[in-house]
């Protein structure tokens, strides 16, 4: 008799569960498709609002990800809690900068959400996401709240470099005028004016050298931004960083000079404006080979012909 009241309250309690582990699940689908109705019952029969399906993911992280506005305001109010981690370290508050929800955003921060928190792969909601797409909507919503611009990712990258980097030049001065540090490095060494000068973002280059970038900073391998600039075979990024103050002769771990990289790469027009900048022609490299002997081997007739008309032997 009493091996038999044991069973049937061990019935009753694991039905009890599995309806409450129904009820979660549906909430969590109900939320993901916006349905706040359903939402709304499914809370009221017993609905966990925090439950997690297996990927640790919470009816605010699902709905958020999907901009329901609604449902978001009342999940909230029913006490949702903001802070808790999916599998991937992800909040509410990460996806749905991930998907720029910007109502969303707005809600979420006004609940307090960690602005700064950092994922699986140690990144920020601006770090990875907002600045490196160059939602400069978004950027200004998490700076407004207080997150921290500087902050790294596992490479080292901030948000500024990010946004160079990318060719974002309106994140780039928001961040700027937010205090960005022009001059941080990631972990190769690149700044945000490296990256710029070589992708061949001229207005970005401008804004940093404005902003007191140093125009002769080094990365791991002694490459500087006319270095970058000069392979990459742009005049007015050139011209920039040599009327900003660009040591033209300086040598990078292999012995090349802006004037190699710009003989390597073909460019004729930078290697007559490097030379006019009375870059030395007759500096070797680390294995002997000068600007002209580089230009011989590539059978660059006109870049040969500027280099011996400037003296080089």
């Amino acid at each position: 008799m009493i091996r038999t009241i044991i069973l049937c309250s061990i019935l009753i309690l694991s039905s009890a569960s599995l309806r409450a582990s129904n009820l979660d699940a549906d909430l969590i689908e109900a939320a993901k498709d916006g349905n706040l109705q359903s939402v709304q019952a499914l809370l009221e029969a017993g609905a966990n609002v925090n439950a997690v399906n297996d990927e640790q993911r919470t009816a605010l992280m699902r709905t958020a990800f999907r901009g329901h506005r609604d449902v978001v305001v009342y999940l909230l109010a029913q006490g949702a809690d903001v802070h808790i981690l999916d599998n991937l370290k992800h909040t509410a508050l990460t996806w749905a900068v991930r998907q720029r929800q910007v109502e969303v955003i707005d809600l979420l921060i006004g609940a307090e959400s960690d602005v700064d928190v950092r994922d699986s792969e140690g990144n920020t909601p601006i770090l990875t996401i907002a600045a490196k797409a160059g939602w400069i909507d978004v950027c200004k919503q998490l700076i407004d709240a207080g997150a921290k611009i500087n902050l790294r990712d596992k490479d080292g990258y901030t948000p500024l470099i990010w946004a160079a980097f990318k060719g974002h030049h309106k994140v780039v001065r928001l961040l700027i005028s937010a205090n960005a540090d022009v001059n941080m490095q990631n972990a190769s060494g690149h700044s945000a004016l490296t990256w710029s000068a070589q992708q061949g973002h001229e207005k970005i280059v401008n804004s940093l050298i404005s902003a007191g970038a140093h125009t002769n900073a080094r990365n791991k391998h002694g490459y500087t931004p006319l270095m970058r600039a000069a392979e990459g075979g742009n005049r007015a990024i050139v011209g920039a960083l040599i009327k900003t103050g660009a040591h033209i002769n300086v040598q990078n771990r292999y012995g090349h000079t802006a004037l190699m990289r710009a003989v390597d790469k073909g460019h004729t027009d930078v290697v007559q404006q490097l030379l006019k900048a009375n870059a030395d022609p007759d500096l070797s490299d680390n294995r002997g080979r000068t600007a002209l002997s580089r230009a011989e081997t590539k059978k660059y007739t006109d870049i040969v012909r500027l280099l011996k008309s400037a003296g080089a032997k």
